[in-house]
């Protein structure tokens, strides 16, 4: 504890090793809130730092006091099956803790209690695990588990408060579980120096893979590619926005890939990093299919898509939504010059300048920025969406992506996907007006008559004579 002149604002105070321990406080007399975290007080940049370390002793210090910080494990359970939880504890207090209670709680309903023992113990600030093996339930639905750690060295903690975490779990039957094709989003941008790399390395992370994938051009600058969705979508950051970034099924990665996020939008890391994610989310089931099919009217750039798909079970989505999203690829980067018109420009970071192409890129959404309300509760569901594709588009570098997902407006980390599905444009039923018109005509030139008008035949391989526009020819 240190006294310190000023306020939080403008102190100047440094502590020996970074200061980060959020154990540590300074005391500010002349502020309102006199106590304020170290870590948050070291304000170099206001000039030199009084660098202070100090030592306490006495009979009256922390002397047991551990911290449960995490439990961490499959969130996703088969009836029946058995699986094991990894806990961390942390001692926050001066004595080396070489024993302590565990107990925890399946439902509210306490389990097992027991004293485990560390031979050599674990000091101040020093991390130590444990698991927890054989949890099991029988019955599908929301599940949770409770773990509490007490008692260090057989003593009261002094801080209990800190003692408890609990995970929330869902059960399924094996026989109500389907398929899961995971949907990646990623954020970036033509001014991004660092993604390219972040392409390449998600390149590499997704080889051999067919991933449905939308790249959002938001979170850093806006650009010719932006829409106002991309803008929208950047609420999944859950805080300050950056580029490159990348969400897969809007699921916050901090239980099995790195912590530290506070939505489900991270940092793409290395390749057998970002291959892990998708991976452990593929494994996750799911009780609900997304199919797509459609028709497309290239006079007209209509397009028609059909969602649909058979409901196992009940999702647990508290509010399942229906997305039909476009994409386009192999597009180079563009602006608006000073003349108002559309000139190539450099992607950032990249040595192709110019060339940079750009895959994946998110153009429209058939149904509102945050999905269609669906009803999941029967066995099947089906909606079919329509829009007019922008003149400058290429159907043939263009993707339909759909998928059903949670949405969940006061927590973006209860937003996950359920499923999802893609198909090339290209491979849409092709409906022209044209090609009506003259099978219209065709069908009615297959109509046979005689020299007098009289109707022979209707059938499309006779021969004889025919009426055209009012005049007779011969077939």
């Amino acid at each position: 504890v240190f006294v310190a002149p000023g306020s939080p604002s403008n102190a100047v105070v440094a502590i020996e090793n970074g200061g980060s321990d959020p154990h540590c406080y300074v005391y500010f007399p002349d502020s309102q809130d006199h106590w304020c975290p170290l870590a948050q007080t070291n304000m170099s940049e206001y000039g030199s730092n009084l660098m202070i370390k100090v030592r306490v002793s006495g009979g009256a210090l922390p002397t047991n006091d551990i911290s449960l910080l995490a439990v961490q494990g499959d969130e996703f359970l088969k009836t029946g099956e058995k699986y094991d939880y990894r806990c961390v504890v942390r001692n926050s207090a001066v004595n080396v803790v070489k024993s302590f209670d565990v107990s925890y709680s399946l439902d509210g309903v306490l389990q097992t209690t027991k004293t485990l023992t560390a031979e050599k113990g674990f000091a101040y600030n020093e991390n130590a695990g444990f698991t927890l093996e054989g949890i099991s339930f029988t019955t599908p639905g929301e599940h949770e588990i409770s773990v509490t750690v007490s008692a260090p060295n057989g003593n009261e903690d002094i801080h209990p408060e800190d003692n408890t975490q609990a995970l929330k779990l869902t059960v399924y039957n094996a026989a109500d579980a389907l398929p899961r094709n995971v949907l990646v989003e990623t954020f970036t941008g033509i001014t991004c120096g660092n993604c390219p790399g972040a392409h390449e390395r998600e390149a590499e992370a997704f080889k051999n893979l067919d991933v449905i994938m939308v790249t959002h051009h938001s979170g850093y600058y806006d650009d010719v590619f932006t829409t106002d969705a991309d803008k929208s979508f950047t609420w999944f950051y859950n805080g300050g926005t950056f580029a490159p970034a990348i969400m897969m099924d809007r699921t916050n990665p901090n239980s099995f890939y790195s912590t530290g996020y506070y939505g489900p939008v991270f940092l793409p890391g290395e390749p057998s990093e970002i291959r892990s994610v998708y991976e452990t989310l593929t494994n996750i089931p799911t009780t609900v299919d997304v199919k797509l099919s459609a028709s497309y009217t290239p006079s007209t750039h209509q397009l028609s898509v059909t969602i649909s798909g058979d409901v196992l079970s009940d999702p647990l989505a508290a509010d399942p939504r229906l997305n039909v999203w476009l994409t386009e690829s192999n597009l180079k980067a563009m602006r608006v010059n000073e003349k108002g018109e559309l000139a190539p420009f450099p992607q950032n970071g990249s040595p192709l300048g110019g060339n940079y192409i750009h895959n994946n890129v998110f153009r429209l959404t058939l149904t509102p920025t945050w999905g269609d309300k669906v009803d999941l509760s029967g066995t099947t569901y089906e909606r079919t969406y329509t829009c007019t594709l922008d003149e400058s588009w290429k159907p043939e570098n263009m993707e339909i992506v759909g998928f059903l997902a949670n949405i969940d407006g006061a927590d973006c980390n209860n937003c996950r996907v359920l499923n999802a599905a893609k198909m090339a444009l290209s491979d849409a039923s092709i409906v022209d007006g044209i090609s009506r018109q003259l099978s219209t005509v065709n069908s009615q030139l297959s109509t046979v008559r005689d020299l007098q008008g009289r109707i022979l035949s209707t059938s499309a391989a006779a021969h004889g004579v025919i009426l055209v526009n009012g005049k007779k020819v011969l077939q």
